[in-house]
């Protein structure tokens, strides 16, 4: 039951910022959320866009919406990719944000050139993780994050996936993120 009413709660925010949010554009993605959320996560992407422009080109071609949401997510499936960010992301830093785009965004890519271990393994989830991370990692350094939020990053193992801590990854470890 408790699966079922968070599912529901899930598809309620995610349609109600879909079809009654603000909307703006930048190149190819569209923003979707509260007025806040939106203006927050069009400087992040203006941010990498001035400040690392290689990599916002790869975020570009990859990502094609982000919403609010109450998860976290990325749906790299739905053409174009949509990701999900949750406000304790978006507004924890305009860097932070930035890195959590940047860090989506690179699964995104990964999928779309056929080289995503995602679905391989454990040790498959992991290891793109890592991959996700050095890509934010590399936003962040351009954009001049603090270097608080860096270590942080680098000190991540590839495992933040597994919340519960089961060796798996499932509609649990989702619900269970606060992030």
């Amino acid at each position: 039951m408790k699966n079922k009413l968070f599912s529901i709660k899930y598809l309620f925010t995610f349609l109600k910022f879909e079809f009654f949010g603000k909307k703006e554009c930048i190149d190819n993605i569209l923003v979707k959320g509260n007025r806040k959320f939106v203006k927050q996560v069009i400087k992040a992407l203006k941010l990498i866009k001035d400040n690392s422009p290689e990599e916002y080109a790869i975020i570009n071609n990859n990502l094609g919406r982000i919403t609010q949401g109450i998860r976290s997510h990325i749906y790299v499936q739905s053409k174009p990719s949509i990701f999900l960010l949750t406000e304790k992301s978006a507004f924890h830093s305009l860097t932070w944000c930035s890195q959590c785009i940047a860090h989506d965004a690179f699964h995104s890519k990964l999928y779309n050139s056929g080289e995503s271990t995602y679905d391989k393994s454990y040790e498959g989830k992991v290891k793109e993780e890592l991959l996700c991370n050095d890509f934010a990692i590399k936003v962040m350094q351009n954009i001049s994050a603090p270097q608080e939020e860096i270590e942080y990053l680098k000190e991540q193992k590839g495992e933040h996936f597994d919340v519960d801590k089961d060796g798996k990854y499932d509609w649990k470890d989702i619900e269970a993120q606060d992030w």
